[in-house]
């Protein structure tokens, strides 16, 4: 999706958190959406992105006093492997600092099932920030192959994780489904909301009325369309 279009994406009781939208490809770009009671920020990464070598995009989730970063990273295919590595490198350092509770998830395209050299390479240099592979069944499967390259990297000494996956039909890739057992996240209070009935109100309510012709009800013997013209001017 392009900027323009992802904005504006309706995923019901979701949000779009963090994101980063392709501009001169049609694959690629990541995101991240929340639902609408979770606190979050977001953590603008947009420097770092390079289309087709290294995608990324992050938010900060706050569970009392704890600070838990979420990270979302692709690349393509025929991406820059080594330049993947060194700006992955680099943001974990910046966020490292400031929090431990680092979670690491996306497309790879590197397969963990088979011992391959960009694997070990990439599983070398996160456990250098304490975070492990979680997955292990295949997130891609074909005719002719069952590889990992979508996978999810966290400190497993932090956390108690369960992760599953979640075969839905929309993707050539199954989704990867993480429970983390041992947090419990405070969520905002959805809103309530309320119409303000007093002598103000209602008068307003009455003048508004007074303007109306009406034509469009005793001119029409259909009860579905007086019914929709109600319907229409009382919400």
């Amino acid at each position: 999706m392009r900027h323009e279009e992802i904005s504006i994406t309706n995923l019901g009781q979701y949000t779009l958190g963090a994101h980063y939208c392709s501009r001169n490809f049609k694959q690629g770009g990541v995101s991240i959406f929340i639902l609408n009671n979770i606190l979050f920020d977001v953590t603008d990464l947009e420097q770092f992105n390079k289309e087709k070598d290294f995608e990324i995009c992050a938010l900060k989730i706050q569970i009392m006093s704890t600070y838990l970063i979420v990270l979302r990273v692709y690349r393509f295919p025929s991406g820059n492997f080594p330049y993947f590595l060194t700006k992955l490198e680099t943001v974990l350092n910046i966020l490292y600092k400031k929090s431990a509770n680092i979670i690491l998830c996306g497309d790879f395209k590197a397969n963990f099932s088979n011992i391959t050299l960009r694997a070990p390479l990439l599983s070398s240099l996160l456990q250098l920030f304490c975070l492990e592979s979680t997955v292990d069944f295949p997130t891609r499967n074909t005719h002719t192959s069952h590889t990992i390259i979508d996978n999810i990297f966290l400190d497993k000494k932090r956390f108690n994780i369960k992760v599953y996956p979640l075969i839905n039909g929309i993707s050539d890739h199954d989704a990867q489904l993480a429970v983390l057992l041992n947090l419990t996240c405070p969520l905002k209070p959805p809103p309530i909301y309320s119409r303000v009935i007093d002598d103000h109100s209602v008068k307003k309510f009455v003048e508004l009325l007074s303007y109306e012709s009406w034509e469009a009800v005793f001119s029409n013997d259909n009860i579905n369309d007086i019914f929709n013209f109600f319907f229409r001017y009382l919400s």
